[in-house]
């Protein structure tokens, strides 16, 4: 379960990261792309990539990702300057993209919570409960069963409930409704 929401997770932010360097490198080229001051891209040239973070601040840090970041097939060398708080990557386009590493360097620096911004605070506050919730029923099941796969079987039940009972599919019920209004919170599966 952790693996797969990693992933899924990890598509995600590499999603709101691709939207914002799209928005970023349609405006002007000579322009910083900056995530939320955390973390700025001063140059992205094919081959060529100069991030800029406090992160980067932190001699130990920087090494990690560096160690991290060098044993992906691609990367020629990693540098960086704690005094400054930078870091140049020299890596081959053809193998890797410049997009993905600065998806990647976030994710590695851990600021990717703090710069997705895409979401209100009362979605934030939704997405919470529904996770805690999750945890809570495949701590009950022993990991048997999480909320989405429960939600949707108990919905399939009710459906084959009501049609017995009516032998009619009728109009949409409010707990399909509620079903909906579940999905477009993005809490259900996503679609693929």
């Amino acid at each position: 379960m952790g693996m797969l929401s990693s992933v899924l997770y990890g598509m995600i932010a590499f999603q709101v990261i691709n939207k914002q360097i799209r928005k970023a490198s349609s405006n002007d080229s000579k322009k910083t792309l900056s995530f939320n001051g955390k973390l700025d891209v001063r140059q992205n040239i094919n081959g060529r990539l100069r991030i800029y973070s406090d992160f980067f601040k932190v001699e130990e840090q920087s090494h990690n990702i560096a160690i991290q970041l060098s044993k992906v097939d691609g990367i020629e060398n990693v540098g960086f300057n704690s005094t400054i708080g930078s870091m140049l990557i020299i890596y081959n386009p053809e193998k890797i993209k410049g997009d993905l590493l600065i998806s990647a360097i976030i994710r590695l620096t851990g600021i990717d919570n703090e710069i997705s911004n895409d979401t209100s605070l009362i979605s934030k506050e939704i997405r919470l409960a529904h996770n805690s919730l999750n945890y809570g029923i495949l701590e009950k099941t022993k990991g048997l069963v999480d909320i989405n796969t429960m939600i949707p079987i108990i919905f399939i039940l009710l459906a084959l409930r009501e049609y017995m009972r009516t032998k009619s599919l009728g109009s949409p019920k409010p707990i399909t409704l509620l079903y909906w209004a579940y999905n477009t919170l993005g809490l259900g599966r996503p679609v693929i």
